[in-house]
């Protein structure tokens, strides 16, 4: 029971450190409450005889292009241009299967598969540190367990030695205890006050040290998940879609074209996500 609580702990520190998005908004009303954030974009968007003509949502990977779209979809929903807005998804669904290189039914299987990368990259961004921290918890464990159990053994030969009557002409002379000499402890009643010192100290460091190794190597099988159907990434998904599902269809769309967006410059040159630095993730559109 105890590692099961652990693992969830783990879990639970990945969701709340290694989100991808983790702005608590509140969800708006689909027309009333969508705010325009900057002024409408002119160029191209009028409707004849019922027909939308407003230009669709492109992908050059840059901060403008992310900005420009947000325009769109800002001109979009004050016209109530609705086609235009489901249109966009199955671009969206296109520039996914492009980024992902596989091919989705619907657009909702491409986003959640999409959220599920963008999760994961991060947990793996991250994982790297926490392996290192407590792979040298786990050592430095083993090797405490090792010095309390060596304590523990000479304590137990000199127990025998005062308990057999040879108490000021021990054999273990060259031996020490804390630093002192194993023969310099005459009184079998300090013995045992020693013993049960180091039996505690022994059993807290052998309880840690196990849930350290236990902790490393579920952090190792983490970091080697294949499988985007595994329950980790569905848990690190349902996490995403709770914050999500709080936006309205437009401003659903909005974020969706920011997280695509900057994500080839993100995992192609290695740099930190622009999300942690740009307007485009810190400015609410509702």
């Amino acid at each position: 029971m105890k590692k099961k609580y652990i693992y969830i702990g783990i879990v639970l520190f990945l969701f709340n450190v290694l989100s991808v998005q983790s702005q608590d908004l509140q969800a708006k009303d689909e027309y009333n409450d969508f705010q325009v954030f900057q002024g409408k974009v002119t160029s191209d968007l009028s409707t004849c005889c019922g027909i939308e003509t407003m230009e669709d949502i492109t992908f050059s990977y840059s901060l403008s292009s992310a900005l420009y779209a947000q325009q769109l979809i800002i001109s979009a929903f004050e016209d109530r241009l609705n086609a235009w807005r489901d249109r966009q998804e199955g671009i969206l669904k296109n520039e996914i299967e492009k980024q992902l290189g596989q091919t989705f039914p619907n657009f909702l299987e491409a986003r959640n598969t999409y959220f599920k990368k963008l999760e994961w990259d991060n947990v793996l961004r991250n994982i790297g540190g926490l392996k290192s921290t407590y792979s040298t918890k786990r050592a430095e464990g083993f090797r405490k367990q090792e010095k309390y159990l060596r304590s523990l053994k000479l304590l137990k030969l000199r127990e025998n030695e005062i308990i057999s009557g040879h108490i000021y002409n021990s054999s273990y002379t060259n031996l020490n205890y804390n630093g002192t000499p194993i023969s310099e402890i005459t009184d079998i009643n300090q013995l045992r006050t020693h013993w049960g010192h180091q039996v505690n100290l022994f059993s807290n460091n052998y309880l840690n040290t196990h849930n350290d190794k236990y902790t490393y190597e579920k952090l190792v099988q983490m970091g080697n998940i294949n499988d985007y159907n595994h329950y980790l990434l569905n848990a690190l998904l349902n996490s995403q879609l709770q914050n999500y599902n709080k936006y309205n269809l437009w401003e659903k769309l909005n974020l969706m074209q920011i997280y695509i967006k900057p994500f080839k410059v993100v995992y192609t040159s290695g740099n930190d996500n622009p999300c942690r630095t740009t307007i485009l993730c810190n400015t609410r559109l509702s």
